[in-house]
């Protein structure tokens, strides 16, 4: 188990609540209509490029602790 302490936990704790669209977003990037939409499917696109980004770097600092 993980033990965390002071920021590290506050951090941790944020980004876990950060990432609970991280699939919804990865999936509606595959949806026909958001593809047809250029415009929010770019928006879509953002948000997952920056969550896929804070995921890789929770683990590395899961993995660090």
């Amino acid at each position: 188990m993980l033990r965390m302490y002071g920021i590290y936990a506050d951090v941790i704790g944020a980004a876990e609540r950060a990432l609970q669209s991280f699939d919804e977003t990865k999936e509606l990037l595959e949806y026909p209509e958001v593809q047809a939409d250029k415009a929010y499917y770019l928006s879509v696109l953002s948000k997952y490029n920056s969550l896929s980004s804070l995921k890789g770097t929770l683990e590395g600092l899961k993995d660090a602790l």
